[in-house]
């Protein structure tokens, strides 16, 4: 992946956990189903380096395929357990998917394993923390749902990596109160320029979308 793509309305940001390897098992994509609706998906895979980002890549555009058939969220994860089940390396990976619809201003959203994307705006943050699962393919079986969340004009989503919110000796919780911070200093930014900031502002980071 390129170390960063950007759109009119999203910037994505890729930091390697290791300063001389270029490729590991942190991913992201955007894609558009059709012409009122946006995916975007950011996803973990375990490991480093070529082995990580060979299942990273099969992951990737095994879900860029769902999507792009009409798939929800959830019905993605179901067919990246499955498909997870059969490829070596892929157990454990965690991914977020969430589809916003620019006609009724609604984001529907499922998790497996990953951390909570995170919207903020005028009003404040919140975090898409319903219905979560367990990573892929570590429970067989493992019923995937979805939730939807009305979003307003000019709120931002935040997706990322766990890298972006670890630190040694810390509570996640410490990390993820960081980063509504962060967000809440760089809101009246850019796309590009809080995709930055946000990386700036995180020791150890990986992946930041928004």
């Amino acid at each position: 992946l390129p170390p960063s793509s950007d759109l009119p309305t999203v910037a994505a940001r890729y930091l390697p956990a290791a300063g001389a390897l270029a490729v590991g098992g942190d991913w992201y994509d955007v894609t558009e189903p059709d012409d009122h609706r946006r995916a975007v998906v950011v996803g973990d895979c375990v490991g480093h380096g070529l082995a990580a980002a060979t299942v990273m890549a099969q992951l990737r555009s095994a879900t860029r395929a769902m999507l792009l058939e009409g798939r929800g969220p959830a019905e993605v994860l179901e067919g990246l357990d499955a498909f997870a089940q059969q490829l070596d390396g892929a157990l454990g990976a965690t991914v977020a998917c969430a589809v916003y619809d620019r006609s009724s201003r609604r984001m529907t959203y499922a998790r497996a394993g990953h951390p909570p994307p995170l919207i903020s705006g005028a009003s404040g943050a919140r975090w898409l923390d319903a219905h979560g699962g367990p990573p892929l393919a570590a429970v067989r079986g493992a019923v995937r749902t979805e939730a939807v969340e009305d979003v307003d004009d000019g709120e931002l989503l935040v997706m990322y990596s766990d890298g972006l919110i670890e630190r040694r000796r810390e509570i996640l919780d410490l990390g993820m109160e960081r980063l509504v911070d962060s967000v809440a200093t760089l809101g009246d930014l850019a796309v590009k320029a809080i995709a930055d900031g946000l990386l700036r502002n995180s020791s150890g980071s990986r992946t930041t979308t928004g």
